[in-house]
């Protein structure tokens, strides 16, 4: 089984991707900041971790930083999300090595799960 953890701060978006997901047959662990994500990640380590950048606290782009400070054999894929459009992304967070942008206005949570599907090879 796949495990993906969703930072998000929205509590309705959150629970919706986190239903989606478990629908998608992943084991799914959920924060609503960076700095809860960077805590979870210590017992709980996802093979991806989708990331909103607008984060109370610590935000999305800080904790993505923070990751990037980890083994590259042992880091899970990232990918962020937002409502940025992809050339403002990839002028923003192209420094950081990501796996891939979602802009969250744009797909539907269906959508979503195929997107992180696809990037990790998994099948529902």
């Amino acid at each position: 089984m796949q495990k993906i953890a969703i930072v998000q701060h929205d509590d309705a978006i959150r629970n919706m991707y986190k239903l989606k997901f478990e629908q998608g047959r992943f084991r799914v662990k959920t924060a609503r900041c960076g700095q809860t994500a960077l805590d979870l990640l210590r017992d709980f380590w996802p093979d991806v971790v989708l990331m909103d950048m607008h984060l109370p606290f610590l935000s999305g782009l800080e904790a993505v930083e923070r990751l990037q400070n980890y083994p590259l054999f042992s880091r899970p894929k990232i990918i962020l999300t937002s409502n940025l459009d992809e050339e403002q992304a990839a002028k923003k967070f192209g420094h950081l090595g990501i796996d891939g942008y979602i802009l969250k206005a744009n797909h539907t949570p269906s959508e979503i799960l195929g997107i992180v599907q696809g990037m990790i090879g998994a099948t529902a």
